[in-house]
């Protein structure tokens, strides 16, 4: 079989939403590294006044799911090059093109 970009490309494509399954399940390690959100929101807000709840509560909510987005984006990004640097080099050697 003979590789292109676009095959690389769809290949790692596949393979990282495979494991992307697979690293969905935390071990004892992985559980020891957690960030509590629940547990900081909850503290934060037993200390703002009830006028201000709803909006804190909100902006945290919005934190919380802007962070998970920027930490997927840029953990599947460097996954992904690396694994298709890494492929590359296997299929094709270290070369300048």
């Amino acid at each position: 079989m003979k590789f292109s970009k676009i095959n690389i490309d769809e290949f790692i494509n596949k393979w990282i939403n495979f494991r992307e399954e697979e690293l969905s399940y935390l071990t004892t390690e992985d559980k020891k590294h957690l960030i509590e959100f629940d547990d900081h929101t909850s503290k934060i807000l037993k200390n703002v006044s009830d006028i201000n709840k709803a909006f804190v509560t909100n902006e945290l909510t919005e934190l919380d799911n802007e962070f998970a987005d920027y930490v997927t984006y840029w953990n599947r990004k460097y996954y992904e090059n690396g694994f298709k640097d890494a492929f590359r080099i296997m299929l094709f050697g270290i070369s300048d093109n």
